[in-house]
C-alpha cells in the first residue's frame, strides 16, 4: 500500500513562495488582465451599478420604472464586457502560469497559443457541469429543506446548507486539476485530471480552504492599506457621510473618487499590485495541487502547441 501524500502543507508553502520569488514571473503573466478587469470594475461596472441601485431606490418612492430600466442597459452591457474579458485572460493566465511551474517555461505577455483554446473549452465544459451540479443540488436542497421545516427540524437547514456548498467546493476542488493538466498535455481530455484526486479529494478541499481564508484575510488588510494611503491629505469628509448615512453606494462612490486623486493612483497601484500576487499564488496552488498529486508525462508537447 503506497503511502498517502501531504498536500495541504506543501503546496501551501511552495504557492506562496513561488508567489514571492517569482513575482515578476506573475506580474507578467496576471499584470496586464487585472489592470484590464480591474479598470473595468473601477470606471465601468461599479459606476453603472451605484446608478442603477440609486435609480432602484427613486423608484421604489415614485413607481416610475422609465428611469431603472434605462440604468439596466448599460449595467448589464457592462457585467457582459466583465465576462467577456474574465473568459479571455482566465486561460491565457492559468496556461501560463501552469506551463512555467510544471514545465519550466517562458511566461510569455500574451499568451495565444493552441493550449489556451484547450484550457477555454475545459473551462466551458466545467462550468456547465458545475451548473447543472448546483441546479440539481438546489433543487434537492429545497425539497429536503421544506420537509425538515415542515416537521420543525430547524438544526436541519444549517445541515444542509453546509452539505451543498460543501459539495460544491468539493466538485471544484476535484475539477480544478482538469485546467492544469489540459493546459500542460496539450489535449483536451477530462479524465485524467478529474481522477487525479482520487483519494485526495477531502485534503485538497481542506487545502483551497485554508488558502482562502489566507488569501482572503490578506486581500482586506491589503484593501484597508490602499484605503489608508489613498486617504493621505485627501477629504475623507465624503466617507465620514456614508459611514454615518450607513450608504454602501456613497463609500463605494467615495473610493471612485478618491481613484482619481495622484495619490489615489499610487494607492490603487499598490493594490493592484497585491491582487496580482493574490491571483498568482490562486494559480500556482492548483498547478502545485497537479505536481503533488500526479506526474506530468514525459512526452509533453512544446511550447508552441
Amino acid at each position: 500500500m503506497s503511502e498517502k501524500k501531504a498536500i495541504l502543507g506543501p503546496v501551501l508553502a511552495k504557492s506562496f513562495s513561488y508567489g514571492i520569488s517569482n513575482f515578476p514571473t506573475i506580474l507578467k503573466a496576471v499584470g496586464i488582465p487585472t489592470v484590464f478587469l480591474t479598470g473595468i470594475t473601477l470606471y465601468y461596472l461599479l459606476p453603472s451599478f451605484i446608478e442603477f441601485q440609486q435609480l432602484a431606490e427613486i423608484t421604489d418612492q415614485t413607481g416610475d420604472q422609465t428611469q431603472l430600466g434605462e440604468a439596466l442597459g448599460p449595467f448589464s452591457a457592462n457585467l457582459f464586457l466583465m465576462m467577456i474579458a474574465t473568459l479571455f485572460f482566465y486561460p491565457m493566465v492559468i496556461t501560463s502560469l501552469s506551463r512555467n511551474i510544471i514545465l519550466g517555461e517562458d511566461v510569455p505577455l500574451l499568451n495565444f497559443s493552441g493550449a489556451v483554446l484547450r484550457v477555454l473549452g475545459a473551462m466551458i465544459v466545467i462550468g456547465l457541469m458545475w451548473m447543472g451540479i448546483s441546479f440539481v443540488g438546489s433543487i434537492l436542497a429545497t425539497a429536503i429543506l421544506g420537509l425538515f421545516l415542515a416537521v420543525g427540524f430547524y438544526p436541519g437547514i444549517l445541515l444542509v446548507s453546509v452539505a451543498f456548498f460543501t459539495l460544491l467546493f468539493a466538485v471544484m476542488a476535484k475539477s480544478s486539476l482538469i485546467l492544469p493538466d489540459v493546459a500542460v498535455s496539450g489535449r483536451l481530455r477530462f479524465a485524467e485530471g478529474w481522477q487525479m484526486s482520487r483519494g485526495y479529494l477531502w485534503p485538497l478541499v481542506g487545502t483551497y480552504f485554508v488558502l482562502a481564508i489566507a488569501l482572503g484575510i490578506f486581500g482586506n488588510l491589503l484593501g484597508v492599506l490602499a484605503l489608508a494611503l489613498g486617504s493621505i491629505g485627501a477629504d475623507t469628509a465624503s466617507f465620514q457621510q456614508a459611514i454615518n448615512d450607513e450608504s454602501g453606494l456613497e463609500f463605494i462612490n467615495a473610493i471612485l473618487n478618491l481613484t482619481r486623486t495622484p495619490i489615489g493612483m499610487v494607492a490603487m497601484l499598490f493594490y493592484i499590485l497585491g491582487n496580482v500576487f493574490v491571483a498568482g499564488v490562486q494559480f500556482a496552488a492548483v498547478a502545485f495541487a497537479y505536481l503533488q498529486l500526479g506526474t506530468p508525462s514525459a512526452d509533453l508537447p512544446s511550447a508552441e502547441n
